[in-house]
């Protein structure tokens, strides 16, 4: 089973052991800005330098170069998507938003997860909520008997929007 991790470049250098096991047990790995902020809001040049500055931390851990960004909240506009598309990545975002991050309960994320599920879907959750920790092998198991796989975001692209995949054995 596969995921993709938009992580967040000031977690993944307080925690490189965690994005190096994501990473190695073949899962994507994302670049979801270095601070996590509303790119919407800040200038365009500042864009540019949250989304390398990710994109750096990442590589040095992995030894890839990320290729898919996630803007934070799905905020983005026109700046955004141009300045992320000029630094070689493609923007993802999601079909099916489990609202985890407000702690709604285990049986509103399963409701919003099961509710509107369908193929080809992404599924928003996020780590270090304790409700999705707990809920997360229930809503999988209901999931994999419905049929439902899980796969990555590179798995789900066309190869030709997939870049050379090379990791750098020197960070390794």
């Amino acid at each position: 089973m596969s995921a993709t991790f938009f992580i967040v470049g000031a977690l993944a250098e307080r925690h490189p052991e965690l994005v190096k096991a994501e990473f190695l047990a073949g899962h994507d790995i994302g670049d979801h800005t270095y601070d996590h902020v509303n790119l919407t809001k800040i200038p365009t040049e500042e864009v540019a330098i949250e989304i390398e500055a990710c994109g750096d931390i990442l590589r040095t851990i992995t030894g890839r170069r990320p290729h898919l960004f996630r803007p934070p909240g799905g905020d983005y506009n026109d700046r955004v998507a141009e300045a992320a598309e000029a630094l070689g990545y493609t923007t993802v975002l999601w079909t099916d938003n489990a609202g985890d991050w407000l702690s709604p309960g285990q049986r509103v994320i399963e409701r919003k997860v099961l509710g509107h599920i369908s193929n080809g879907g992404i599924i928003l959750m996020h780590d270090g909520v304790q409700q999705t920790i707990d809920i997360l092998p229930q809503l999988i198991t209901v999931l994999k008997k419905e049929g439902y796989e899980f796969v990555t975001v590179d798995q789900m692209m066309p190869p030709s929007y997939i870049p050379s995949l090379e990791v750098d054995p020197a960070y390794l």
